[in-house]
């Protein structure tokens, strides 16, 4: 419905998202969290600095737009499911920067409650005025 629609002389662009599996790596579920209502002002290295205190962090990422501002959510995988889960039982509700942060732990989209399970819908080229109006 939203595919090829103008809008404010904005082409959009509407189709289903798919996530790239590498399957040369195991995910570790108990070892990923997933991270959200994170400040827009966030950046990579202070989050990545605030879960490195409860465990060592192999693998960090924080999604940005194309200015480098944060889109509200990230993930973070441990070494061992101890630091994920100190991280977790510390970090969520969280104040930072104002916000109450979320975290949880990571799921696959076939292990998630049917009411996760909603479709994932990737637009491209939506203006931000018609983002600030939901």
């Amino acid at each position: 419905m939203l595919h090829l629609c103008p809008i404010r002389n904005y082409i959009i662009r509407a189709q289903p998202f798919t996530l790239k599996e590498n399957t040369n790596k195991k995910l570790d579920t108990q070892c990923n969290l997933f991270l959200k209502n994170l400040p827009q002002n966030s950046t990579s290295q202070e989050i990545c600095e605030l879960f490195s205190k409860y465990g060592r962090v192999m693998s960090f990422k924080l999604k940005q737009n194309r200015d480098g501002n944060c889109l509200g959510y990230g993930y973070v995988q441990y070494e061992d499911p101890k630091g994920a889960e100190e991280a977790l039982k510390n970090l969520d509700n969280y104040e930072y920067r104002g916000k109450k942060i979320s975290v949880e732990n990571f799921s696959k989209v076939d292990e998630r409650e049917e009411e996760e399970k909603l479709p994932i819908v990737f637009i491209k080229s939506l203006p931000l005025c018609v983002l600030l109006h939901f």
